[in-house]
């Protein structure tokens, strides 16, 4: 019994001895990564320090503190980039488990890692108003070309990740596109001012169907990346040897 007993401690000395061993499959240490994220915000600072062309204040303060306007406005739409960034973040972290868990997969990890890369540029589109202010105002880019650039890499993204797609709960991407096409169409026929009575036009109800869709888009999009992501993360952590 006491040599059974001194034979389990034995054993979980040693497997304490293991855990504290620093990990050889570490693949970035925390000094690198919190320095050089200090370094990138530093960059940010410097440049709005140097630039001439926006008061420092426009670039550091909140927008409605800026314009003295209540915190209401644009929520909703604030709402929908804090869901962009969710389904970015969602993507980018189960490239980076996927990877860990299992580097010699490459299908799911390359899935996310190009769909997180996507979403990040449709939130930073959403965030800064890219497709509707900076690319027609400032770099003389049509919106229409912006949405032929899209609809070209949404295609593309499609097309390379069809069979893993068809892995998956795919019923919820179809949605995203459904509401994207409707918020799109709606917006460029003005569908809603043409449908809908006066009544309801005079409290901007036809804001729901260019913008409200594309919210349920948003949120589709983010729901399907969630749902993959934790799927595909569970089942590898259940293989795993």
């Amino acid at each position: 019994m006491l040599g059974r007993f001194a034979q389990n401690v034995r054993s979980f000395q040693a497997a304490q001895a293991i855990d504290q061993q620093p990990s050889s499959s570490a693949t970035f240490s925390p000094v690198k990564v919190v320095l050089s994220l200090y370094g990138l915000l530093f960059t940010i600072f410097l440049g709005a320090v140097l630039q001439h062309h926006a008061p420092l204040r426009h670039l550091t303060r909140d927008p409605l503190a800026i314009v003295d306007k209540p915190f209401y406005f644009g929520a909703i739409s604030q709402l929908g980039i804090l869901v962009w960034c969710v389904g970015a973040a969602s993507c980018l972290f189960g490239y980076i488990i996927l990877k860990q868990l299992n580097p010699r997969e490459k299908e799911f990890p390359r899935f996310f890692l190009w769909a997180g890369l996507l979403t990040a540029t449709l939130m930073l589109d959403d965030l800064f108003m890219g497709h509707e202010m900076i690319f027609p105002r400032y770099l003389h880019i049509s919106e229409k070309i912006i949405y032929v650039f899209y609809a070209i890499a949404f295609s593309l993204f499609l097309i390379s990740f069809r069979k893993t797609i068809l892995k998956t709960n795919f019923w919820i991407l179809a949605l995203v596109f459904v509401f994207f096409g409707m918020s799109i169409i709606s917006d460029a026929a003005e569908l809603g001012r043409h449908i809908l009575p006066p009544a309801l036009l005079k409290r901007d109800m036809h804001l729901l169907l260019e913008d409200g869709t594309k919210e349920f888009g948003i949120l589709s999009w983010c729901t399907y990346f969630c749902i993959t992501m934790v799927n595909r993360v569970c089942s590898s952590i259940r293989l795993a040897p």
